[in-house]
């Protein structure tokens, strides 16, 4: 049996939504389908029709005012229930609450109907509120669900994101008329007009609720004019609302209150539309009115406001007119000679929209999309805010900048709440078990040693949290097409930022630029040459930057393989130059190990499990270049950039020489203070001269330090944040604290980050991870590599890159910056890749 959730039924069941629902369960339901019911408001008549439908059950939540509530409801409702479809019938985006439970709950398939097309509130300020935070919700609304309807066009732009309607995503669900009730009926007309004592008159009619949606002020000022030129005309406005008194007391004032009828929502609305002599619905916005429909098809002369789509015209007598000028109506409503409207071919549509079939279409298994793999879900997003922010973030300009990831480190916090919903799943992946019993080994060293630095230890707690749950978290990834998109959209813009930044590196190179600035964290970098023989360029540390050039090299690579575009592949072969060219300028060595492990990785890995033909002599080429790119490109390339520096420099000096022998105006000559800063600029040659007698650039030293630290705290290890702390307090003598240069607050290597920080508990946890991931990684190694293996490749080439990094920087742990990010992002990935070949037959 296939249950339906179905929302949101209102109070008022005269309402079109209402309507709607009503037609759509009546063509339905039969014994192989259950519909349930949400309402946000009861009544009597809710539960009545209800109960007399033969429905099953009539949830009722919590109004949108109390969001947390109502998505707790909403959340328990399908867990308990197991529905295959929700069913949203709503007005707004932000109505979106349901959607998103549905959404969290794993919901098959979810429908989002729109019916209307603005925000129906008489406050301007309030409605220009409501209205910019519908086009805020429209990404979570599309976000959300996999069936897009709209009772019109114009409800479908106020609904759905402008790629659902650039690429016709949604469906046009004409709303349902019992058409056959509204046939012209004498004998009602005659009825009618003989009760409310209008036999001879002209009627003008109108249906609706009194709001600002129905433009009531504005019907009192078009009946002002017909009154005035047609003694004989009278009008009947049915409905209820809050603006009814609002409107009584203008029509009072127009001197009009007797000239009109003012009718409660009434049962039998068609037998009162037989005795309009004309309907108007002068509407500031509509989804598309129901009863304007149902006005032509009593054959009653229809006047509409140009807001509402032209999918309500059905009769030969019905107009949009503008609501600008009142005049306009006026003039219209005064030359209609006779009650009349016959129906043109459009009529059909309303005729077969109450059709089975129609219904059927918006059930039917085949139509469910199980995988949309261009949807973007939130995970993406915040992934993609977070590479911005850390790339950015690795430059000398932004270093410091929080605000944008703090916001987002709470977003997250939620996303990963609501994702920890299924943790019998969670508890079954033993990745995710051991990264806790981690975090809970973190608690205990941070417990132990709270009175030296509380603050940090919070922020690393938090950020190894998001880092585990949610860069990490595969959860949200359900099939290998939307893994694969995801990565390749993810690799994109890694290699698009990190590009765009070495773009500028290259000409701070150029240029030969060597000045101090002031970050937004307000401390002081050095931007281009360093006086000691670096090339810095725009980055606040070039170990960092030159270890996410090479997965920026290895990321460019892959997508070479995939992109199809000559404009594509030149662009991404551009990429891989600036990137390999900030490697070789910034005399890192850690980035030339990195590049080798990874670059050596990967060439390995395309020829044993990507290339149909494996020759070895292509094999034998590849490795010879990649060493000619390691060991031999970065010396020439400083060589040959010297040179020609000096060069330029010999040159300028003979210019200068010949300047100086002609006669020249005081503002020609530059002061001594540019004059010695351009000298300086001058001798600057790239060339490490920093630490020549020392291969490790102090980090033998460091490590020393950090053994001696653990050897006093074996155990539990004395948190990251603490280690300056109590390296002051209890090893003055240390060499992170006692040394000809600065203090050292890390290690510079990921062991003995781990084994300093949370003792032989912490690194034993690590090393089962890693033990058991590569235990797993051998088990299933012919299922894992068979399918996408060149993802695959390229993911463990930049992991084992990262990874040898981590031997003289600390990342992966307890650090917050870009490779940090990209190691747990990739790692997810792998996971993912991983975790799907155990359970492939």
């Amino acid at each position: 049996m296939k249950k339906i959730l179905i929302g949101y039924l209102s109070t008022g069941l005269g309402s079109g939504i209402n309507k709607y629902i009503d037609s759509f369960c009546d063509q339905i339901k039969n014994e192989d389908v259950q519909i349930d019911f949400i309402t946000r408001k009861n009544n009597e008549d809710i539960k009545e029709y209800v109960a007399n439908g033969g429905f099953n059950k009539l949830y009722v939540v919590s109004r949108n005012r109390k969001p947390f509530k109502q998505y707790s409801e909403m959340i328990k409702i399908f867990k308990e229930g197991n529905y295959d479809i929700a069913y949203f019938n709503i007005s707004e985006t932000y109505d979106c609450i349901g959607v998103i439970a549905a959404k969290v709950c794993n919901v098959k398939k979810i429908i989002v109907h729109s019916h209307s097309s603005g925000v129906d509130i008489n406050n301007f300020f309030i409605r220009k509120a409501k209205s910019f935070l519908n086009f805020c919700f429209k990404p979570i609304i599309n976000m959300c669900c996999n069936k897009y309807l709209a009772c019109s066009e114009n409800a479908a732009r106020w609904m759905f994101t402008k790629k659902v309607i650039k690429e016709k995503k949604y469906d046009l669900i004409y709303n349902t008329v019992d058409y056959k009730k509204f046939e012209y009926s004498e004998e009602s007309r005659t009825r009618i007009r003989k009760e409310l004592n209008i036999e001879n008159k002209f009627v003008i009619g109108h249906v609706g609720r009194f709001s600002y949606q129905k433009n009531h002020m504005f019907i009192l000022r078009v009946l002002k004019g017909v009154f005035e030129k047609n003694d004989n005309a009278v009008a009947i406005l049915i409905g209820e609302g809050k603006l009814e008194k609002k409107v009584r007391a203008y029509a009072e004032s127009l001197n009009i209150l007797d000239r009109i009828i003012f009718l409660n929502n009434v049962p039998n609305v068609n037998e009162y539309m037989q005795a309009f002599d004309v309907l108007i619905l002068p509407s500031k916005f509509e989804g598309l009115p129901i009863v304007g429909v149902e006005g032509q098809f009593s054959s009653v002369p229809c006047l509409f406001s140009d807001k509402i789509s032209s999918d309500v015209i059905i009769g030969e007598n019905s107009k949009l007119l503008t609501i600008d000028d009142p005049k306009i109506w006026e003039k219209n409503i005064l030359d209609i000679e006779k009650r009349e409207n016959n129906l043109n071919a459009n009529a059909k549509k309303y005729m077969q929209a109450n059709s089975k079939e129609q219904f059927d279409k918006i059930l039917q298994e085949d139509d469910i999309i199980k995988e949309n793999i261009h949807s973007k879900g939130l995970n993406f997003w915040f992934k993609i805010v977070l590479i911005i922010h850390f790339f950015l973030n690795l430059t000398c300009y932004m270093h410091g900048f929080n605000y944008l990831v703090l916001l987002c480190a709470i977003l997250m916090i939620i996303i990963v709440g609501m994702n920890l919903k299924d943790y019998r799943k969670i508890l079954k992946n033993k990745n995710y078990i051991l990264l806790s019993v981690f975090l809970i080994s973190y608690i205990i060293s941070f417990v132990l040693t709270k009175k030296y630095n509380v603050v940090g230890s919070v922020k690393i707690l938090i950020w190894s949290f998001l880092h585990f749950f949610f860069i990490f978290g595969y959860y949200h990834i359900n099939s290998d097409k939307q893994a694969k998109k995801e990565i390749t959209d993810v690799l994109s813009v890694i290699v698009a930022v990190i590009s765009i930044i070495n773009l500028d590196n290259a000409f701070l190179l150029l240029t030969r630029t060597s000045k101090h600035i002031v970050s937004f964290g307000k401390e002081p970098y050095i931007i281009g040459l360093s006086s000691w023989g670096r090339f810095y360029g725009n980055f606040y540390d070039p170990n960092y930057a030159s270890v996410v050039c090479v997965c920026g090299i290895i990321f460019a690579l892959y997508l070479l393989n995939k992109k199809r575009a000559i404009y594509q592949k030149i662009l991404l072969m551009l990429s891989i130059i600036l990137q390999l060219g900030y490697i070789f300028f910034s005399e890192s060595r850690t980035g030339l190990v990195t590049l080798a492990v990874g670059g050596f990785t990967y060439i390995l890995g395309r020829w044993i499990f990507v290339s149909k033909n494996r020759k070895v002599v292509s094999l034998i080429l590849e490795l010879t270049l990649a060493m000619v790119v390691v060991l031999v490109l970065p010396k020439m390339s400083l060589k040959v950039y010297n040179i020609v520096s000096n060069n330029r420099d010999d040159y300028r000096n003979i210019i200068s020489k010949v300047d100086n022998k002609i006669e020249l105006d005081d503002d020609d000559i530059e002061d001594d203070e540019d004059a010695e800063i351009k000298a300086k600029q001058k001798v600057v040659t790239i060339g490490r001269t920093d630490n020549k007698n020392d291969i490790s650039n102090r980090r033998f030293d460091i490590w020393k330090s950090g053994i001696e630290i653990f050897s006093d705290n074996t155990v539990t290890g004395v948190g990251f944040p603490n280690i300056l702390y109590i390296a002051r307090e209890k090893y003055p003598n240390t060499y992170i604290v006692n040394n000809d240069f600065t203090e050292f607050n890390a290690f510079h290597n990921v062991i003995i980050d781990v084994v300093v920080s949370q003792g032989f508990v912490g690194v034993c946890i690590v090393i089962i991870l890693f033990m058991s991931i590569f235990v797993d990684t051998i088990k299933y190694w012919r299922k894992f590599i068979k399918d996408d293996s060149e993802e695959k490749v390229m993911i463990i080439s930049c992991l084992l890159a990262i990874i040898a990094s981590s031997m003289f920087l600390s990342e992966i742990f307890y650090v917050n910056n870009a490779c940090t990010f990209m190691f747990w992002l990739l790692f997810g990935y792998y996971n993912y890749y991983l975790d799907r070949s155990k359970y492939e037959k």
